[in-house]
Order: structure tokens, then C-alpha cells, then sequence
């Protein structure tokens, strides 16, 4: 992966130059910069993120809109399997209070598999922000 620049923001983004933005890679689209140091496998993380079908931006999962929840941010250890496997290597790219779109294609998400909502070989974007890192939270 390179770094090209972000469509909407001046930050920078890890992608495949070649097709940007739009491939059967991943890619992480970064939408602020918190400043920290990438997260790492075996970090405990806790983030809020909507999942959206990438074809038509149809939400189908999000820790802020949860039926019966608290509305919590979601806690993951990186690397663990608990997220796919693509959401789990794009959090590698980001840091405490970044702010992203991680772009998932199908092959590192729920690949031909029915996921609840979520049909079969569809490519997600995940909107994630980074809000825990090993206990420390983001300042303001």
C-alpha cells in the first residue's frame, strides 16, 4: 500500500495507487489524525463504527444506533478474530483518535457467506473512530 492523497481531506491515505478509490483491495481512508502511534495486534481497542454496504451506503451495523444498547463504543482486541479480517488490518493502520473509512472488500469481510443483513460477497466500509487504546481515552 501506498500513501496517495485523500479525495476529501489534505491527510493522507493508505491505498492501491493504481485503482484508486475504488478496488478489490483494502484501503483506509483517514478523515482526521488523533496524532498517536498505529495501533498494534493484541491492543485492546475501543472504537465506535457503522458498517455499510459499500454497492449503495446502506447502513447495516453501527455501535451508535443499536436497538436495546447503551450505545457504547465497541471493544475489540486487534488481531483476535472477533472483527473481520479486514477491519482488523485496517485498525493496524490507525491510531487513538483517528477518525476513518476502512474499506473492506468482500474477500476480507464475510466473503460468499449470508452475515445476518449482510449478502453474500459484498464489499463494506466500515466508519470507525478510534476512541481507547490500552486504556488511555482521546483528550476532549
Amino acid at each position: 500500500l501506498k500513501a496517495v492523497a485523500s479525495l476529501k481531506t489534505s491527510e493522507t491515505v493508505a491505498a492501491p495507487v493504481e485503482s484508486f478509490p475504488s478496488s478489490g483491495e483494502l484501503w483506509v481512508e483517514l478523515l482526521h489524525s488523533g496524532g498517536a502511534a498505529p495501533i498494534s495486534r493484541g491492543d485492546e481497542v475501543e472504537l465506535h463504527y457503522a458498517c455499510l454496504l459499500a454497492r449503495s451506503a446502506c447502513c447495516m451495523d453501527s455501535s451508535r444506533s443499536k436497538p436495546c444498547s447503551r450505545r457504547e463504543p465497541m471493544r475489540v482486541e486487534v488481531g483476535s478474530g472477533r472483527v473481520v479480517e479486514g477491519m482488523d488490518r485496517g485498525l493496524c493502520q490507525l491510531g487513538l483518535g483517528d477518525l476513518a473509512r476502512i474499506h473492506v472488500p468482500a474477500r476480507l469481510g464475510y466473503g460468499d457467506e449470508l452475515a445476518g443483513p449482510i449478502p453474500p460477497g459484498s464489499a463494506l466500509v466500515f466508519e470507525v473512530e478510534v476512541v481507547r487504546v490500552n486504556g488511555a481515552a482521546c483528550a476532549g
